[in-house]
């Protein structure tokens, strides 16, 4: 086995942020990025799922039967009992094929 390559290392950028009076510095601000289109940040966040994929690849085979047997025990096609809330009843119900529960009231 291969020793792991070394991780991705953030590049520290201070920004101070003052709120309510308080200043703090975020040497890691630069990371937001709400438009998902910064080359910089596009290029650390795959340099971190490319350490990732290396370091977790021995492990990939137990990795898919731990998931299949997850997905094994979900019910689909589920409802949860309704939860009354004030007014109102919610409750939770998954969907074939689908990868979250669906909230509803």
């Amino acid at each position: 086995m291969a020793p792991p390559p070394p991780p991705p290392v953030a590049k520290k950028v201070p920004r101070q942020l003052v709120d309510h009076g308080d200043v703090r510095v975020d040497n890691y601000y630069w990371l937001r990025d709400d438009s998902r289109s910064d080359p910089d940040v596009l290029a650390h966040l795959r340099a971190e799922n490319d350490y990732t994929a290396a370091v977790m690849s021995d492990v990939k085979q137990l990795e898919d039967e731990i998931y299949a047997e997850i997905r094994g025990r979900i019910k689909e096609d589920d409802i949860d009992a309704p939860l009354r809330k004030g007014q109102y009843y919610y409750y939770e119900r998954t969907l074939t094929g689908k990868e979250y529960v669906m909230n509803c009231s």
